[in-house]
């Protein structure tokens, strides 16, 4: 028990890392080798801590070591390099790649996205088209329910016309044409207004 307790403390005052750094003189360095040689734990502590330096050596590099040397036109060959390498991009089938890739893409997010809120980000898109018909076909009822109602009169008063001078006629014709223009833009002022309101 006495032999074990003198081992611990001759142990406890060898100083591994202090052996490793060269900070020991020649009396304890050589004191340190014979105790390693009989001593497992100290020396499996001192192959853990030769480990650790040759990691720390290789993480952070040691200072005598030579750096990386780049040649001194290192910046030119890159850029030359790169520009050349950019000549696939300028190409049509390189655009149409690129198109491709965007539009799967888009999917793939509208895909992520679901169908509940593709429903809700289509919605406003859905209301507009919607309102944009509906104009539409207001615009195009007012102007057939117009031509309609100009070839009705026209045909009613083309018999009725009494008027023998073709200038007198064409006068006449004129005069028509121009009160049914009157008439339309003013329904036409008519429905705007209400619709202001």
């Amino acid at each position: 028990m006495a032999e074990g307790m003198t081992h611990k403390s001759s142990c406890e005052r060898l100083d591994a890392s202090a052996y490793l750094d060269g900070e020991l003189d020649n009396a304890a360095s050589l004191y340190f080798e014979e105790h390693i040689r009989e001593c497992s734990s100290c020396a499996v502590t001192l192959a853990e801590q030769r480990r650790l330096l040759c990691l720390l050596d290789n993480a952070f590099g040691s200072p005598s070591e030579k750096k990386l040397l780049l040649p001194p036109n290192f910046a030119e060959v890159v850029t030359a390099r790169a520009q050349s390498d950019m000549s696939g991009v300028r190409c049509r089938s390189e655009h149409r790649r690129a198109l491709l890739f965007c539009a799967a893409l888009t999917f793939a997010a509208f895909a992520l996205l679901g169908a509940a809120n593709l429903d809700a980000m289509l919605a406003p898109i859905g209301g507009a088209a919607r309102i944009f018909g509906s104009i539409l076909l207001m615009v195009a009822r007012f102007f057939a329910d117009a031509v309609g109602s100009l070839a009705v009169i026209l045909r009613a008063a083309g018999g009725h016309l009494p008027i023998d001078p073709p200038s007198l006629k064409l006068f006449v014709w004129t005069l028509l044409a121009s009160a049914v223009i009157l008439l339309l833009r003013l329904i036409g002022s008519y429905h705007r207004t209400r619709a202001s309101e």
